[in-house]
């Protein structure tokens, strides 16, 4: 699972095949804020193991600290940054249904990037991708909603992938 190959080979073109209209018009200018730079920074280290769908359904949380995963079926290989990435865009569009998305995302990243890092130790590249990693992250939940012909998803999938392009890159942390 290269991030790089899948967002570029596979996720924009199935989207520019997919969406048509206004959804196209939409697309176009979220996914030329995203671009410019992206090639290099979803591509942060090493490969490791991956949950591979880590949104807030399939944590298990106690107390307030995740004590288990489940959903475990795949465990694809790519950047350990993507399933941070994957639960943090979940957790944004948790916030976009429910009308609450903050003016400065840090109220959502904030607590989920340090916990990481107190143990994992955030590398200089990892922290540099992080918004990449997050808006691609939420670009093949579009793929997934254009292609499976799913519009209300879609629909809510595209708006924050969108949102999350006219964020500066640097806002996601303080």
């Amino acid at each position: 699972y290269h991030m790089p190959t899948r967002i570029f080979d596979e996720c924009i073109p199935r989207c520019r095949e997919q969406l048509s209209g206004d959804l196209r018009v939409r697309y176009e200018p979220a996914l030329a804020r995203f671009e410019p730079d992206a090639q290099i920074l979803l591509n942060p280290g090493q490969l490791t193991r991956l949950h591979g769908d880590c949104h807030g359904g399939n944590l298990l949380i106690n107390d307030g600290v995740v004590s288990g995963f489940v959903d475990i079926d795949h465990l694809p290989l790519g950047p350990r940054l993507f399933d941070v990435a994957y639960y943090l865009a979940d957790r944004a569009k948790n916030a976009l249904r429910k009308n609450t998305l903050p003016g400065n995302w840090s109220e959502i990243v904030d607590g989920v990037w340090t916990g990481y890092d107190e143990i994992a130790h955030w590398t200089i590249s990892e922290r540099a991708s992080l918004w990449h990693m997050i808006a691609g992250a939420q670009m093949l939940f579009v793929e997934v909603f254009a292609v499976n012909k799913i519009e209300n998803h879609l629909l809510l999938n595209l708006q924050l992938f969108e949102w999350l392009t006219t964020l500066p890159r640097n806002s996601l942390l303080k």
